[in-house]
């Protein structure tokens, strides 16, 4: 991609977050649009996010980093599943680092160099303890074979506890701790790690932002960007998935698609 084709690249993508936090914003689901606003502008201006021990080549890569977007969770609208039963959640927080590659025109390679997506919810006990759970997405390091690690590392995997939880000491009781298993999933930048949460935890809100243009373009849009080359390569290990006939329904398999 030459220089102008880049600069044009960073500022669509840009303009894709002023347009999705102003939506957010326009339908009270969040009560600034300023890292959004920040995010566009480190995004299309510079400089690119710092990442301790990565080295990212500026020449091949866009990015930003989106600060605590914070999610209030509703008084009539408690958390299902929430332990101990007396506690409450709420708010949910999103934060990411997304360096992004200049994408081929036909979209055949992955679309990160780095990516990393934290999602924390905060709550309190009845005698107001505050209590803290997350959620950790990233894409893992395979630059260097030497160090892969044994267990399974998919590219792209989601991990309980992240980089914000930290367990207790004490007596466990009959609770066996293992190492959270990382568990592959699909990429998620800002946008749609936002839907992702939204979609999860407040369900109401998102179906209602579904309806609203600019949020629906918004996702859809980095779906197909993000989701195809991702699904399509897994796809090709198998012979002849392009002429095969498809029964299985793909908002089964995935809810957030549109």
């Amino acid at each position: 991609m030459n220089k102008s084709g880049k600069k044009k690249f960073k500022r669509e993508m840009a303009d894709q977050l002023r347009k999705f936090g102003s939506a957010l914003l326009d339908n009270q689901a969040i009560t600034t649009k300023k890292p959004f606003d920040d995010a566009a502008n480190q995004c299309q201006n510079g400089p690119m996010p710092v990442v301790k021990g990565v080295k990212i080549n500026t020449a091949t890569t866009w990015g930003y980093e989106i600060a605590n977007i914070v999610f209030n969770i509703p008084k009539d609208k408690k958390a299902k599943g929430v332990y101990p039963e007396e506690a409450s959640c709420e708010s949910v927080s999103v934060s990411a680092i997304v360096i992004g590659n200049y994408l081929r025109n036909d979209y055949a390679e992955d679309p990160y160099s780095h990516l990393e997506l934290n999602v924390v919810s905060k709550g309190k006990r009845k005698d107001g303890t505050a209590m803290l759970n997350s959620w950790h997405l990233d894409r893992h390091l395979t630059d260097d074979k030497s160090k892969q690690p044994k267990e399974a590392h998919p590219i792209y995997h989601f991990q309980y506890g992240g980089q914000k939880l930290r367990l207790p000491d004490g007596n466990y009781g009959t609770h066996l701790v293992l190492d959270t298993p990382r568990l592959m999933h699909l990429p998620l930048d800002a946008v749609l790690g936002i839907d992702f949460v939204l979609s999860n935890f407040l369900g109401d809100l998102r179906n209602r932002l579904c309806d609203v243009k600019p949020y629906y373009d918004c996702v859809k849009e980095s779906q197909k960007s993000i989701w195809r080359p991702y699904i399509h390569s897994m796809a090709k290990i198998w012979t002849g998935y392009g002429e095969a006939n498809y029964d299985w329904d793909v908002k089964a398999i995935c809810p957030q698609i549109l």
